[in-house]
């Protein structure tokens, strides 16, 4: 019983669970929109933040999913990633597979790329995920790719994301082509109870469950949604260690008292 409720905690709310559907709700289509509108703007930087579990590489990997089709569009996860690692990744995503080894190389080969895309009035778009825990080597090497123009237009259109506090980094010394060019900032909000419900459910119907309710009812999304301030990421967390612990369902309020300590400390991470 507990291994087959396992499974079917992962496939609804687990870290996979994301390719079986997006639930769009306010703050998620308000970034992406958001998002794509600077990517418009002549300077081009967009900043997306918000705690751990707030959704933003959901939103993040969808923007690129969304953007015009003859976009060059690379999403880079920047969690420890070295210079040399992110440059080549980027000319992987952009189509170029190289064998040279050098930095200087490397970022030459991204600025002639990126340079030829914006004269042809189609600039390459970069997505770097958790810049907040790139190493500094990273950043600076970021910071000169976003110094890179080519007929007076800057020829990298950049989103990054990270946790809360994420504008002290931008500002700091060492990141001032970024700072230079952020069009705008999004902070995303938590979801409602109502969306919260919506968010839960359309994640047991896509891994199979015909009637949500039989699984979670209204009162304990509700209570989900309290216990993880409406991130789903700690939604997420809340609903699997619910239906690890039960014995039957539908679940009921009752069932979610010793889940309290667990959620909000997941909650309290994510403040960070």
């Amino acid at each position: 019983m507990q291994a087959k409720q396992s499974w079917f905690s992962n496939q609804a709310f687990g870290r996979d669970a994301a390719n079986l559907v997006t639930v769009k709700y306010k703050s998620h289509q308000d970034a992406l929109l958001f998002l794509q509108s600077v990517l418009n703007e002549r300077a081009g930087i967009g900043v997306l933040q918000g705690p751990e579990g707030s959704g933003k590489t959901t939103i993040a990997k969808r923007l690129a999913e969304l953007l015009p089709g003859g976009a060059a569009v690379a999403y880079i996860d920047g969690s420890r990633i070295k210079p040399d690692d992110m440059l080549v990744e980027m000319l992987a995503q952009y189509g170029y597979v190289t064998e040279l080894e050098s930095s200087d190389e490397l970022e030459n080969m991204i600025k002639v790329f990126a340079a030829q895309q914006t004269r042809s009035y189609a600039p390459p778009v970069l997505i770097v995920d958790n810049i907040d825990r790139m190493f500094p080597s990273a950043l600076r090497t970021l910071n000169s790719l976003a110094e890179i123009e080519e007929q007076e237009r800057f020829a990298l259109r950049i989103v990054v994301t990270g946790r809360e506090g994420l504008g002290a980094l931008l500002d700091s010394e060492g990141m001032p082509a970024i700072r230079k060019r952020v069009t705008g900032k999004f902070r995303m909000q938590p979801l409602t109870p109502k969306e919260a419900l919506i968010y839960l459910h359309a994640r047991l119907s896509a891994c199979g469950v015909n009637n949500a309710d039989t699984v979670f009812p209204v009162d304990v999304c509700d209570r989900l949604s309290e216990l993880s301030g409406g991130w789903p990421g700690g939604m997420n967390q809340c609903a699997i260690d619910a239906i690890g612990q039960t014995s039957s369902f539908p679940l009921k309020v009752s069932d979610l008292k010793e889940l309290s300590d667990a959620c909000l400390l997941y909650t309290s991470d994510a403040a960070d």
